[in-house]
């Protein structure tokens, strides 16, 4: 069975590129889903790479869109 890998609040900012204040309004809008399984909380490294890709699909449906 495959381990969870979770990520601080740190480390999920850096893999995204975003600030502390987009992480929390990603969590808030429900695009990143947070695991408060002690104090601080933990994000599935899945779920970022999810979201990421989710992006880049979004922008690539946009691009060819545009250039019909």
């Amino acid at each position: 069975m495959d381990q969870i890998e979770y990520l601080d609040r740190t480390e999920a900012m850096k893999i995204l590129g975003c600030s502390r204040t987009t992480l929390a309004t990603l969590v808030k809008k429900h695009k990143l889903p947070v695991c408060r399984h002690t104090r601080r909380p933990r994000y599935r490294k899945t779920d970022i790479i999810d979201l990421i890709e989710a992006h880049m699909s979004d922008h690539k449906k946009k691009a060819s869109g545009a250039a019909s």
